[in-house]
């Protein structure tokens, strides 16, 4: 264990010595440009930053926290080497608008909203600043629990997110396993239904959230991703989405189960979509005006039969 440490302050030093000049005249040059180039740029340089703010025991489930920030590793720089005193960066001014940025551009995954001051505060380059209202990414991931389970203490964590500033935060709910998809080969009924009424205890904050000006969206497996619209936010409303979602996931799979018998998968489409128009179209002419006119002759010529046989009765009658 020390030898790695001992390593690492050898990295360290090295990467100081060799990178912290050049590092510190590119800054130097961004400093004087206006707010908002240099925002793009601390933009930027964080823009593949993700966290996560879990109390221990919700450490265990730091796996699905990353899957919900969709977060990858990618880090250009250890960013300590930027928001750390004693590092990169000597100006104290640079510094701190590096620590905003990081603040204002990092994806942050929680659990339990009512412990993200506390944490954030445990940066170093947190120190002068009011960071919970720089945030503008939160991911709050859920496990949906049963029906039987009184809500009320995890639902007052919920409270904390309107401490969030609504003007720029962005606040993802992440809800593992909100629906099941079927296996699209057979003809399996998903209760998609009984899906919504289980997250249907999330409804009223979700809308009390959306009413007092927050931006909130809702994310699953799959490509399931909507926002939340107070009127929407009803068991109904929920089934709607949940079935749209399953209907564009049996498309995709059909297509990709088919793409490699079909190589012009998409052209053979539109070729059949063309088609099938077409045949609307000639269908309702062939209805609409061949068939009524064939209608017509035909009660016509049971008119006249008719006819003709009223007076060949009137005939035989005379």
């Amino acid at each position: 264990m020390n030898a790695i440490r001992r390593l690492r302050a050898d990295v360290d030093e090295q990467i100081v010595k060799h990178e912290a000049a050049p590092c510190n005249q590119i800054l130097q040059k961004v400093k004087p440009l206006p707010q908002e180039l240099r925002d793009m740029i601390y933009g930027f340089i964080f823009q593949d930053s993700a966290a996560r703010l879990l109390a221990e025991e919700d450490e265990k489930f730091e796996c699905y926290v990353d899957a919900c920030l969709e977060s990858g590793n990618t880090r250009r720089i250890p960013y300590r080497y930027l928001l750390e005193p004693d590092y990169f960066v000597d100006d104290a001014v640079i510094r701190e608008n590096l620590a905003r940025g990081w603040f204002e551009t990092t994806k942050f995954g929680i659990m339990d909203p009512s412990i993200m001051n506390s944490f954030l505060l445990q940066f170093p380059w947190s120190t002068g600043l009011q960071p919970l209202s720089l945030l503008h990414h939160v991911t709050l991931v859920i496990f949906l629990e049963s029906d039987t389970v009184d809500h009320t203490g995890y639902l007052e964590r919920f409270k904390s997110l309107l401490l969030l500033d609504k003007a720029h935060t962005k606040i993802t709910i992440c809800v593992n396993d909100l629906i099941y998809y079927p296996n699209f080969r057979d003809a399996k009924v998903l209760p998609l239904r009984a899906y919504a009424q289980s997250a249907a205890y999330l409804f009223p904050d979700l809308v009390e959230l959306r009413r007092k000006g927050y931006k909130v969206t809702v994310r699953s497996e799959r490509g399931l991703e909507f926002l939340v619209e107070p009127e929407e936010t009803t068991v109904e409303g929920w089934t709607k989405k949940f079935e749209a979602a399953v209907e564009e996931a049996r498309i995709k799979f059909w297509k990709e189960e088919y793409s490699g018998h079909y190589p012009d998968w998409d052209d053979m489409q539109d070729k059949m979509e063309d088609a099938s128009q077409k045949y609307i179209s000639d269908s309702s002419q062939h209805y609409f005006s061949g068939d009524l006119q064939d209608d017509d002759s035909d009660e016509s010529r049971e008119d006249e039969s008719d006819g003709s046989q009223e007076d060949d009765m009137d005939e035989s009658e005379g």
